[in-house]
């Protein structure tokens, strides 16, 4: 959805709307009264937050040039991985100071000062060319999206990897609250750190791939 969309708006006016609603969301998600509305909330907050991701890529590929393009998208891994890491650290440490509100509120305030400065600092896109929906373009290119099969075992394998790696980051974290090692949770997010092998290997991959073609 969000890939069509940005070829008819753009890609920044995409990544600066998500990212806005994001942390909107998010604040919303702190004062959130009732189980049923945090959990709907965080449904819209997940939605949302899609937007820049996936895009971003699209965005490098246009406007960098390209020879520093796969090692920009390197780096925008790496810090994502970093981001990744930071947030939970940072969290884990507010609730276990201030409880879950206030952790949830930070990250919500932080988040909306980058979707702010992404908006501020990013210069327009130079590359750009604006692409009008269409409506049977946009179900033909969603109907090749849901069967072509190289696009669909590309699918399987993020689904697996990102399964695997969200289940095993959070069955850790729990495991490390309860006996015999009873960490706090600040503590417990420690395990996140691991994170920083990702915002090593992601801009190496991505200098490997301009020295030797990716």
């Amino acid at each position: 959805m969000f890939g069509p969309l940005s070829d008819a708006v753009g890609r920044l006016t995409l990544m600066r709307a998500t990212l806005l609603v994001a942390a909107l969301v998010a604040i919303g998600t702190a004062v959130a009264p009732s189980w049923g509305l945090l959990l709907a909330l965080r449904a819209v907050l997940g939605f949302a937050v899609a937007g820049l991701p996936a895009v971003a890529a699209a965005y490098l590929r246009e406007e960098v040039a390209p020879t520093w393009a796969s090692a920009a998208t390197g780096l925008y891994i790496g810090g994502t991985a970093l981001g990744g890491m930071s947030g939970r650290l940072l969290t884990g440490v507010l609730a276990d100071l201030f409880g879950w509100r206030v952790a949830i509120g930070a990250i919500a305030a932080l988040g909306l000062a980058i979707a702010l400065a992404l908006g501020l600092l990013l210069p327009p896109a130079l590359r750009f060319t604006a692409t009008p929906l269409h409506h049977r373009e946009l179900a033909d290119n969603a109907r090749r999206m849901l069967f072509d099969r190289g696009l669909v075992t590309l699918y399987l394998i993020g689904f697996v990897s990102m399964g695997g790696f969200v289940a095993a980051f959070n069955g850790l974290a729990f495991r490390l609250l309860e006996p015999p090692f009873s960490l706090s949770v600040g503590l417990a997010s420690l395990v996140f750190a691991t994170y920083l092998f990702g915002s090593v290997s992601s801009p190496l991959a991505g200098r490997l791939a301009v020295e030797r073609g990716s």
